[in-house]
């Protein structure tokens, strides 16, 4: 059942068909978040997915920053998923030294012109 505006939700999961979709606006990047997997590439299974997740989001949000900044550069998602998960059992002492959190906003202060 489609909601009452007439769009599809987007998929729950990360095997669901995403083929049927209509296209969305891609970024300058080129990264469409509802286009499939290229035919070939291979698919993470759901539990799977849902362990590597947990294991990443413990990191905290710097190593989720960092994980994302590197697929936005086109790094293979399943390699770099499987690498960061990997950091999990290190995580208190990625905390110890600070590296779990983003650093403060920067701040412009105005100043004279020479």
């Amino acid at each position: 059942m489609l909601p009452r505006n007439g769009e599809r939700p987007p998929p729950r999961f990360a095997d669901d068909d995403l083929s049927n979709e209509q296209p969305t606006k891609t970024l300058d990047n080129g990264f469409n978040a509802r286009r499939p997997p290229p035919q070939g590439a291979p698919r993470i299974p759901r539990e799977r997915l849902l362990y590597l997740a947990g294991r990443l989001h413990s990191l905290g949000p710097r190593p989720l920053f960092e994980f994302l900044r590197e697929i936005e550069a086109g790094a293979p998602l399943h390699e770099r998923l499987e690498r960061y998960a990997a950091l999990e059992p290190l995580a208190d002492f990625i905390q110890s030294l600070g590296g779990d959190r983003l650093p403060p906003p920067a701040r412009l202060i105005r100043g004279r012109r020479a």
